[in-house]
């Protein structure tokens, strides 16, 4: 039990709050793309997968030292410092290529008697096929659901 105080020490013991409430802190919508990495000298790491996260998640740095400091007491943590590190995020990129969205494939024999429908109501003919391909496409979502 000694041996577990002394690795949870006062910044550890701060740092295993955080992440066990960090759905909380950091928000649903939020909490795949930021990851506490290590709390030192009351400061916060937190890694974000690139550049482009980074820029956006700064943004919501005041929000989020507020809600860390609800939960780890305002002298745990005075600062937080956000970077880039893709390596911490190849589980979530791996769980997003494999959700990823794949285009419907449609008979172009459909599509062109859908298409001829749609000009026989008086459908524009430029407008007649890519309609057509919209309405097929959302009647084979419906029939997968």
């Amino acid at each position: 039990m000694a041996q577990l105080k002394n690795i949870l020490n006062d910044s550890g013991n701060t740092f295993f709050k955080l992440l066990i409430n960090w759905t909380t802190i950091a928000g649903k919508s939020n909490r795949d793309i930021m990851k506490p990495n290590r709390i030192s000298k009351q400061i916060l790491y937190v890694a974000v997968p690139n550049n482009m996260a980074l820029k956006i998640i700064r943004r919501l740095e005041p929000e989020i030292l507020r809600n860390v400091q609800a939960f780890s007491g305002k002298t745990s943590v005075k600062e937080i410092r956000f970077f880039s590190d893709p390596s911490k995020f190849q589980d979530v990129v791996k769980k997003a290529k494999k959700t990823a969205h794949k285009p419907t494939k449609l008979d172009n024999n459909d599509v062109e008697f859908r298409s001829s429908q749609l000009k026989e109501i008086g459908i524009d003919s430029s407008l007649s096929r890519t309609m057509a391909e919209i309405d097929l496409i959302l009647k084979k979502q419906k029939e997968n659901k």
